[in-house]
């Protein structure tokens, strides 16, 4: 099996390590309340049913670019001099750090606060800029209405990356304070620039997102193999040459693909999942929810007509065991455009038969109207975790525990 280390773009799904750099020069660690007062702390009372609402926080590639930025969702204007923004470092619920807003806030009307530092894009369209912003999307923070929490980001209490370098915008669809935090309410895109700051709403609806990636002509337009190792980021067109578990098929392939050395029947492993195991003679014993993945998968690719190989580009186009790695795109119909193509992969994940597993490395740069689909896959995996589907907490009725 396959070993690496899955980055997390969103959710507290994956728990994946994000160190804070030490530098007192930048404001991120080390550091007091910086308005003079002491912020409440501890775990703080929820006040239900606020106007004022997180809705969107950035990271860019540099630690120097983040933002945060909250809404007013209601009707009316909104005196924003009894709420702000606390920050628990480290995830302690002492000593947290306090930023205060200011001014009053239009209906429908979104408001960003910003590390002054942050680049001049960032800084244009900031309503509100602090010294010291100590929060890379690892310490869990609130906002408060008073001494009341109206919204959370992350868990208070425990410091892991609940955003690790995407723009992480919340879905309209879930436009309410939380006492607790969903991953599943917001999706990540692309932090390759800060254009979602500042506008009002998500620029996709819950029902869009859903559907998955789609493909995109750039991508088609590239090779499959760049040479007989290394993926080119394209497609191949393949027939099914045999059915095996939810993580694994063989295909009958091209005849140029069959001149770069993979012969019909080779295996494809699908990208980012590792399904539960079926049982393998004596040396790999089922597991919950193995057969069940392996019914899943194959009845999809049973009821498509045409199926597609996507690989990844720049990558080795094999994994550990020689099998090909590769995204997975079948279409019901038997003749038509792109559109009517889906990721098998993204529904295997979204439907609880799978974790995102493995890197995110490449897959998080391979964007589709500016959401990568690394950020999809974890977006399904968001979904079915908070549905508590099949291995996210559900007891398989075939298994024999």
């Amino acid at each position: 099996m396959k070993k690496c280390v899955a980055l997390n773009l969103l959710g507290l799904a994956i728990l994946a390590s994000c160190s804070l750099p030490n530098n007192s020069s930048n404001g991120v660690d080390g550091v007091s309340n910086n308005n003079g007062g002491e912020a409440p702390t501890g775990l703080l009372e929820y006040e239900s049913g606020s106007k004022l609402i997180f809705t969107e926080f950035f990271i860019g590639n540099s630690v120097n670019d983040r933002a945060l930025e909250v809404s007013n969702i209601g009707d009316s204007p909104i005196d924003l001099s009894d709420y702000s923004v606390i920050i628990y470092r480290s995830g302690s619920l002492e000593d947290p750090y306090e930023i205060k807003l200011k001014g009053q806030l239009a209906a429908k009307t979104p408001y960003v606060i910003s590390y002054e530092g942050a680049n001049e894009k960032i800084l244009a369209v900031s309503n509100q800029t602090d010294e010291l912003f100590p929060n890379i999307g690892k310490y869990p923070m609130i906002l408060a209405h008073g001494n009341k929490k109206v919204d959370t980001l992350g868990v208070p209490g425990y410091s892991t990356t609940w955003c690790d370098k995407v723009d992480m915008v919340r879905k309209v669809e879930y436009y309410y304070g939380a006492d607790k935090f969903e991953p599943y309410d917001y999706i990540g895109y692309t932090n390759e620039n800060s254009d979602r700051l500042g506008q009002h709403g998500c620029p996709k609806s819950e029902k869009e997102l859903l559907k998955g990636p789609s493909i995109k002509q750039e991508f088609y337009s590239l090779p499959f193999l760049q040479s007989s190792t290394t993926g080119g980021g394209g497609f191949t067109e393949v027939t099914i040459a045999s059915y095996g578990d939810g993580d694994t098929t063989r295909f009958n392939y091209s005849s140029d693909v069959n001149a770069m050395g993979i012969e019909d029947g080779h295996s494809c492993r699908y990208e980012n999942l590792d399904t539960p195991e079926t049982q393998h003679g004596t040396s790999i014993n089922a597991q919950p929810w193995g057969n069940a993945a392996a019914d899943y998968t194959n009845s999809i690719l049973r009821g498509a007509k045409r199926f597609m190989l996507q690989s990844l580009p720049g990558v080795s186009v094999t994994e550990t065991f020689g099998r090909l790695l590769c995204y997975v795109w079948a279409s019901n119909e038997s003749s038509g455009d792109l559109s009517s193509y889906f990721l098998v992969n993204y529904l295997i994940v979204l439907n609880g038969y799978s974790e995102v597993k493995f890197s995110g490395d490449t897959s998080s740069k391979m964007l589709v109207d500016d959401i990568s689909y690394y950020s999809y896959m974890i977006d399904a995996q968001n979904k079915a975790a908070k549905e508590g589907l099949k291995v996210h907490g559900e007891k398989d009725p075939n298994f024999n525990y």
